[in-house]
């Protein structure tokens, strides 16, 4: 037991180890960026807390209401969805909820798809077309240098399509980064159909986040009064679906960082110690 606490200890540590690397190494605006994005999140949270769960999703609620009665909403969902796709924008998972918020499950599922897979293709490509340039495409090329990406890349050509849906499965990199990630493979080892393949092939992560976005519009709907036996149901729903996508995540996660240290090894041997680190 104390030599498992001791191993969970050590991977707390070179986690955080790594979190202060890469804070020191962001340019002064992504601190800034950061920082302000920070403040957001702590301002929303006070009104919230200041105003009232209840009057917040209440007044949502009312929106998403004239929102499905908009003959092109879902339309105006995907087109959300496309622009949160591009890094560094936030509202990404947000949108994917607001989607199962707005149209319910399983109906809020075909416009997250559509904007999910519309998004990630559209970075895709700006992104593979714009490192032809000269001057982004210098600043791209350099992006895919990181230790982490070489690592991806190599592991990508010695697995081929199957790791790369469970990348896109994987909560980390988040979604709007891995976009743009994935651009940075080389061609030969990553084409665009290969990449599109994988994108629809992981959709099935959507349903949960759908799920849970309906099942807190049937807590603010205010044109329902639930009773009691409904409420505990909807909140158990909330909760058993943010445990499980909590749990899936993790799981999918450990196995993806495992096949992908594998790869590397294949490939590399023990020799590269720098790829197999990024990986721990």
């Amino acid at each position: 037991m104390s030599s498992y606490l001791a191993h969970k200890y050590g991977e707390l540590r070179s986690l955080l180890g790594k979190g202060i690397d890469w804070y020191r190494e962001l340019s002064t605006s992504s601190k800034v960026a950061l920082w302000v994005a920070v403040g957001l999140h702590q301002l929303f949270g006070f009104v919230f807390w200041f105003v009232g769960p209840k009057k917040v999703f209440g007044y949502i609620a009312t929106k998403a209401l004239d929102l499905q009665q908009l003959r092109f909403g879902s339309l105006l969902l995907v087109g959300c969805l496309v622009v949160a796709s591009f890094p560094p924008l936030i509202g990404y998972g947000m949108l994917i909820s607001v989607c199962g918020f707005v149209y319910g499950f399983p109906r809020g599922i075909l416009p997250a798809a559509a904007g999910s897979i519309t998004g990630a293709s559209t970075v895709f490509t700006l992104s593979r077309y714009l490192q032809t340039t000269e001057v982004l495409g210098r600043r791209l090329r350099t992006l895919s240098e990181s230790t982490k990406w070489q690592a991806i890349s190599k592991a990508v050509t010695e697995r081929g399509i199957a790791l790369v849906v469970l990348l896109r499965l994987c909560p980390v990199p988040p979604w709007v980064y891995s976009n743009l990630g994935f651009s940075l493979i080389p061609r030969d080892k990553l084409s665009y159909t290969q990449f599109l393949l994988a994108t629809v092939l992981s959709t099935p992560r959507l349903f949960l986040h759908v799920f849970i976005g309906s099942r807190v519009f049937a807590l603010s709907d205010p044109t329902q009064e639930l009773d009691s036996t409904s409420k505990i149901l909807d909140i158990s729903g909330i909760v058993a679906g943010m445990v499980l996508s909590t749990v899936l995540g993790w799981y999918v996660y450990r196995v993806t960082m495992h096949k992908i240290k594998d790869a590397v090894r294949e490939q590399e041997g023990s020799s590269n110690e720098s790829l197999l680190y990024e990986l721990s």
